[in-house]
């Protein structure tokens, strides 16, 4: 008595689930039965599962949204990209591209866009600017560290350094003050110090080593050739500050790199100006959020459809139209029924 009390208890809770399908049961014709198989098959294939046709609806208006979505950016991209004489074949590859150069021109160095010339545009610029840098931070660090303890505005020759350190390398005894050539060693360091304060010779040989590090770093900086070629300007007596042009340089070339790739001339960064540089962030911020909105909606149908990319060309975007179409043949048919989705 208590299974058939249970079973008679389970199938009134059914009849209304019955009642109801017997009501929709004109909307069950073969061909929306079969568009809704085959609508299974191919969320299925592309990683979406679903066991109602409310699932099959839900799932269609979440696809219908990013594709239209998605639909509305390219066309204003495609539109952007005809008016600059920016090549779009609408393929993801050159989306990411179009985001990299929006990304680029959003973070233009407006700021020292000023010291812009076709120097810092030319190959190779940004590797010499940065090896220059490198050296003019260790000799001014030696200028600092030698400076407090040796006047460096009137120095020796390099040779008269380096003979004054061979004979200073040599083992000091008792009787070196009794040979000329060590007493010279000691004056060359002597005439250099600010306070004529008795040092050890190991001391007086370790600052005459740096001293000559010093001079040929000094050296090295005059002569580097970066400052000509890249900056158009002679050597500067004093220690120049090259950060913004470093980093004006490694901006330069990036973004024309990123040109290059996407085969435009839209704008040449020699020829910018702080005023230039101002305009092309406001043109390009309208095309950075319509990336950004494409890019979100692709985002959203690989989640949507797992397993799209696996399918061939389901990372082109084109085929993410086509998935819109199919949505939208599914919508036309469940419209055309009040009754399809409660059946």
């Amino acid at each position: 008595m208590d299974t058939l009390g249970a079973e008679i208890e389970r199938f009134h809770a059914l009849a209304p689930i019955a009642q109801r399908g017997l009501r929709a049961e004109s909307a069950a014709t073969q061909v929306r039965l079969d568009t809704l198989r085959q609508l299974h098959e191919i969320a299925r294939l592309l990683g979406a599962e679903f066991s109602t046709a409310a699932g099959a609806i839900d799932l269609c208006r979440a696809l219908q949204l990013q594709c239209d979505q998605l639909r509305d950016a390219i066309e204003a991209i495609r539109e952007f990209c005809a008016q600059k004489s920016i090549p779009f074949d609408g393929s993801r590859s050159k989306l990411g591209q179009l985001a990299q150069l929006a990304h680029k021109v959003a973070n233009i160095p407006e700021e020292v866009m000023h010291l812009q010339t076709p120097g810092l545009t030319r190959d190779g610029c940004q590797k010499a600017l940065e090896s220059l840098a490198q050296v003019q931070r260790q000799w001014a660090g030696l200028a600092r560290e030698l400076g407090g303890v040796l006047y460096l505005d009137a120095l020796p020759t390099e040779s008269d350094l380096r003979r004054a350190i061979s004979v200073l390398r040599q083992r000091n005894s008792w009787y070196r003050l009794f040979q000329g050539q060590w007493r010279s060693a000691v004056a060359v360091h002597r005439m250099l110090q600010r306070e004529k304060i008795r040092v050890t010779a190991a001391e007086r040989l370790e600052q005459l080593d740096r001293l000559v590090e010093f001079l040929q770093l000094r050296d090295r900086r005059a002569s580097d050739g970066a400052w000509s070629l890249y900056l158009g300007i002679v050597a500067p007596p004093e220690v120049l500050s090259l950060e913004d042009y470093v980093t004006l340089a490694a901006w330069n070339r990036s973004v024309s790199a990123l040109l290059d790739d996407l085969q435009t001339s839209v704008f040449s960064p020699q020829e910018l100006t702080p005023e230039r540089a101002r305009a092309l962030r406001r043109e390009f911020s309208a095309l950075a959020n319509r990336v950004h909105e494409a890019a979100s909606a692709l985002q959203q149908i690989d989640i949507l459809l797992p397993r799209l990319a696996e399918i061939r060309g389901g990372i082109a975007i084109d085929r993410c139209f086509e998935l819109g179409r199919v949505v939208n043949y599914c919508n036309s048919t469940r419209n055309a029924s009040p009754d399809f989705e409660d059946g």
